[in-house]
């Protein structure tokens, strides 16, 4: 899925979801419905998904 695939899928501007993977500190905190989104989307993502999502916040952690 593409940014503007995921961002549309959320309803936010793919600037939005873009500064969210590169952890942008001007990127806004999601909303209240965009977290219940998030959170929808990860539960209903198979187990590669949730996988690559905790290896992805695993390194991202271990490099700032």
């Amino acid at each position: 899925m593409t940014v503007h695939d995921f961002a549309r899928h959320l309803e936010v501007a793919p600037e939005t979801v873009s500064g969210w993977e590169h952890r942008h500190t001007s990127a806004p905190p999601p909303t209240m419905a965009t977290q219940a989104a998030l959170d929808e989307t990860l539960t209903l993502a198979d187990s590669n998904v949730k996988a690559r999502f905790l290896l992805i916040l695993d390194t991202a952690d271990h490099h700032t």
